[in-house]
This record gives C-alpha cells, sequence and structure tokens, in this order.
C-alpha cells in the first residue's frame, strides 16, 4: 500500500449509527400489575422499569447500588419503589409475600453478571460468580413467584433475559450460563401453564449498557455483528413489554432473539 493509499484510508469517514427505537403509542396494556424486575438500576433492566411505568405499572426495581436504583426511581416516580439487595445471597421463600403490600403480578428475571477472559483463564471464583448470578438466583426466585402465584390462585407471567450467546457456540461460562437459563425457561414454562403463569424470554445481542461499556448516546456502529449495530436497551424493554402484556397470552416457552440476526452467522 503506497502513501497516498494509507492517507485516503487514514481520513476515510467513520461509519457512525444511531438507534432510532420503534415504540408503540403509549397505552395502559400493563395498568395493574405490580412487576419485580431484577438488575433494575441500568441498561436492560433501567429500560424494562421505565417502559413498564410508562404503560401502567408499578415497578419494584431490585439491585446492589442505592444510588443508581434511586436515580431510576426519581425518573419514574410515585410508580417505582426499590430494594436494595445482593441476589447472590439466600433469598427466602417468602420473599414476595413480604416486599409490596400490594400483589406482586410479574417477575423479570433481568440481573446478570458478564466477565470477559480467554477460554484459558476463567478461575473457579469467576465460574461460581457467573452461574450463581445468572442460574441459581433467577431459579430461585422463579420457584418462589410460582409458588407464590399458586398459593394465592393468581395467574402471572416470568420473563427472563437470556442471550444469543446461547443460541450458537460460546467458549465462556457466561454463554453456558445463559444456555442453561433458555433449558430452564421451556422446563418451567411447560409446567406452570397450567397454573395460568407464562414463561418467556428475550436473547439480546451486543447492547449499549455500562455491562458492555458502550455509550448509549454515542456511536453504536459495530462492525463486528451481522446488523452493523449496537441494540438499543429500549428496543429490548419493547418486547418485554409485549411478553408481559396480555398481547402475548399464547405465547409461552418461547425465547425471542434480539440481536438483528447476529446469532445467524
Amino acid at each position: 500500500m503506497n502513501l497516498k493509499e494509507l492517507i485516503k484510508k487514514a481520513i476515510k469517514p467513520q461509519t457512525i449509527i444511531y438507534s432510532p427505537v420503534s415504540v408503540l403509542n403509549e397505552s395502559k396494556q400493563l395498568k395493574d400489575r405490580n412487576i419485580v424486575i431484577t438488575g433494575g438500576s441500568s441498561g436492560i433492566g433501567k429500560a424494562i422499569a421505565i417502559a413498564c411505568a410508562n404503560r401502567g405499572a408499578d415497578v419494584i426495581i431490585i439491585g446492589r447500588n442505592e444510588i443508581e436504583l434511586k436515580l431510576v426511581k426519581d425518573m419514574i416516580g410515585s410508580q417505582c419503589q426499590y430494594i436494595v439487595l445482593d441476589l447472590n445471597s439466600k433469598i427466602e421463600k417468602d420473599f414476595f409475600e413480604n416486599i409490596s403490600a400490594k400483589p406482586i403480578t410479574d417477575l423479570v428475571n433481568n440481573a446478570g453478571v458478564y466477565i470477559e477472559y480467554n477460554s484459558l483463564n476463567y478461575t473457579y471464583d469467576n465460574f461460581d460468580k457467573i452461574f450463581c448470578t445468572n442460574c441459581r438466583s433467577p431459579f430461585m426466585l422463579s420457584q418462589y413467584f410460582v409458588n407464590y402465584l399458586i398459593k394465592n390462585q393468581k395467574k402471572g407471567t416470568i420473563v427472563f433475559t437470556s442471550s444469543n450467546r446461547a443460541l450458537m457456540g460460546d467458549d465462556g461460562p457466561y454463554g453456558m450460563s445463559k444456555a442453561a437459563i433458555d433449558n430452564f425457561i421451556e422446563g418451567i414454562a411447560r409446567e406452570s401453564i397450567k397454573y395460568g403463569i407464562r414463561v418467556n424470554g428475550v436473547a439480546p445481542g451486543m447492547t449499549a449498557s455500562n455491562i458492555n461499556h458502550i455509550d448509549l448516546k454515542g456511536n453504536l456502529y459495530n462492525a463486528n455483528v451481522l446488523g452493523k449495530r449496537v441494540i438499543h436497551p429500549d428496543e429490548i424493554a419493547e418486547v418485554v413489554c409485549f411478553l408481559l402484556s396480555d398481547l402475548s397470552k399464547c405465547v409461552t416457552g418461547a425465547i425471542i432473539p434480539c440481536d438483528d440476526g447476529d446469532r445467524l452467522r
């Protein structure tokens, strides 16, 4: 490559993508719901909390960072409560009986942890942290929530945030943990539908969030994915609201990829 070509390549304009989000017209499709959302202080969880509240729901967001939780509560207002909780700690069976005076109607298992290393460099602690947060915590919460609904003779929904990395081969514990969650979604959906309880999941691709160190207001171009862009968390929230609402009342055991087809490579 000669000097002229090098200069031309260096000054080539950078591809920039901003992601407009298509949303349903403002509605009250989640009116009278009281929805628990784990990992609700930032990223996808925060977007889900705001979208649910905009559709008439009350939301209870759970996370470890009280400052961030309070910021989300202040954005939403009186429809939002927050609970400071490390989900890796032991959660009592009567958890859902004690967190709100108003009955809980739905659960969004969104909290997760991502630790990126070469597949040959993970430690026991890395592995345990990922599986404890991504598998054990949502498993126990879901078990307690289903029992809570059955005890109170109520119908309800559970939505999990999985990952498109569960839908293709992965050489690390993050993808493995999300594949386990996908397996659980189908299993608990099969067992719970007889009680009128629906269970589904979303499988986001690379999404603009703190966990991925991507600025929501920055350039969302990504040459490494099929759609050439990073997904906006509000887009994921729209799909979650659909799965929570009666618009999807015939859907259970589904895992909806939200990745511009990136899993198809």
